[in-house]
């Protein structure tokens, strides 16, 4: 370690020390200062604590008042907004635009099925409920018609109802042949031509001719038949002739039919029927073989 030569350092140093004039002797010598004077001196180097600021009095003052009123008023804003996010929120509806509701739309067949209990042409409990043949026939001739008739009292419509009942009541749909049957034609020509000894025969239902559009027969024998006959044939009151031999039908045969005032015959034999007949066959010329 380097030796520094203390006596030639300190004269280093007093030789670049300011020059200083000592007080004369007997002014003030070796006494120290007393307070007043250690005051002024203080005073004389502008060491004293600063003037006070008037201007940060004030601005420390608001940040004290103004501050708690800012914290307060962020709070409750989050609080609000919050609210707002409530999963149930109360719409006021007078204030809602009318095209954003959602239109609810009525199904077609709901009307037909109104309209049919209406005028009775089946039981309300069965044209409401899906799957009977009633709500089947009313589903179609809403829905799938693509003769789209008004849904009113014409002899059209109801007889069309009526027909798509009968059809989807006896399983129309394995039927060996559908006869034109929910075709967008008139009922009047839901038939087909058999050809039986050279002889042309109209299968299905069929119409009087007279421009009235009234079905008057219902042939269709040997056609695979199968299920019970409905209530809602015995509306077709224009009726003359009804042969449907060689099926499959069951069950007895409807008290409807005693509105069939015009039937002349009524053919069945060679089905699955049972039960008491109505008592209204005695202008008929019967054939009714189980």
């Amino acid at each position: 370690m380097e030796t520094v030569d203390l006596e030639v350092a300190t004269r280093g140093f007093e030789a670049n020390a300011p020059e200083t004039h000592a007080d004369p002797p007997g002014e003030h010598g070796d006494q120290l200062p007393n307070v007043e004077e250690y005051k002024a001196q203080v005073a004389g180097l502008g060491l004293g604590p600063p003037a006070k600021n008037k201007s940060w009095g004030c601005l420390k003052w608001m940040l004290i008042v103004v501050m708690p009123l800012l914290l307060l008023g962020g709070a409750i804003g989050v609080g609000v907004a919050l609210a707002g996010t409530d999963e149930n929120p109360t719409i006021n509806q007078e204030n809602v635009d009318v095209e954003t509701q959602p239109t609810v739309v009525r199904s077609r067949v709901y009307d037909v099925a109104d309209f049919v209990a209406a005028r009775q042409w089946s039981s309300e409990v069965a044209v409401n409920k899906p799957g009977t043949p009633q709500w089947e026939a009313a589903e179609w001739i809403a829905d799938f018609d693509r003769a789209k008739l008004p849904i009113d009292d014409s002899v059209e419509f109801k007889q069309r109802y009526i027909l798509a009942v009968f059809y989807f009541s006896l399983d129309g749909a394995d039927w060996f042949q559908q006869l034109e049957f929910l075709s967008r034609e008139n009922v009047c020509d839901w038939n087909e031509i058999w050809q039986s000894d050279s002889i042309g025969v109209q299968v299905g239902a069929s119409c009087n001719g007279g421009g009235a559009n009234l079905v008057t027969n219902l042939f269709i024998p040997a056609n695979q038949l199968k299920g019970k006959l409905p209530e809602e044939i015995g509306l077709l009151e224009s009726l003359v002739e009804i042969n449907l031999y060689e099926n499959k039908i069951d069950g007895s045969i409807p008290e409807s039919f005693k509105r069939l005032t015009n039937l002349r015959s009524l053919t069945l034999h060679d089905n699955l029927l049972d039960g008491v007949l109505p008592n209204i066959f005695g202008k008929m010329n019967l054939i009714l073989l189980k």
